[in-house]
């Protein structure tokens, strides 16, 4: 199966365990996707999706109907009619794990080995061209490049070309690793 794209960006998603559910993230812009009835099992957050605004927004990347503004809870997000996924970016997940918070203990982001196919702490993994890898099976794979930051073009302006360091996204994903210890 191929990997899913961004609806945000278009860069591939990588998948990502939170307990015993498959999740979806972007390294490129920090979003996550979660299929349907996903965000209520990891966040803790409860009921259905409302629509905020009349016009859709992207292209939902598992069954490619589209994605439209929705707000649950106090969280913002992307929600997908057809399938009931929704796109998630890390500051919105923030705010809908602290408002589960009270409801459940989160579960810790695992990633599973491209190379051994076995699951590891989210923080002990490495970035490699065909996904995510522990650091034994990192060294037989080629690193991956790091993700450059997407804008959107501007008509008549130079392209930026901005890249996020290796130092950079794990510092992020301390954040998130600690994030969930906390609550």
């Amino acid at each position: 199966m191929p990997a899913r794209a961004c609806p945000s960006c278009r860069a591939p998603l990588q998948p990502l365990l939170a307990d015993r559910v498959l999740l979806d993230r972007c390294f490129a812009c920090k979003a996550m996707w979660f299929d349907a009835g996903e965000l209520g099992l990891v966040a803790g957050t409860q009921g259905t999706p409302e629509m905020t605004r009349e016009q859709p927004a992207a292209k939902c990347p598992a069954c490619a109907g589209m994605l439209w503004f929705a707000r649950l809870g106090a969280c913002e997000l992307l929600a997908c009619i057809e399938c009931g996924g929704n796109s998630v970016s890390d500051a919105q997940f923030a705010r809908a794990t602290q408002e589960g918070a009270a409801r459940k203990a989160l579960p810790r982001l695992e990633f599973v080995c491209v190379g051994c196919k076995d699951r590891y702490p989210l923080t002990q993994c490495q970035r490699v061209v065909p996904g995510l890898a522990c650091a034994r099976c990192a060294e037989r794979f080629p690193p991956a490049p790091a993700p450059c930051h997407r804008e959107r073009p501007v008509e008549g302006a130079a392209k930026p070309t901005r890249t996020a360091s290796d130092d950079e996204w794990r510092d992020w994903w301390r954040f998130v690793e600690d994030l969930f210890d906390a609550i």
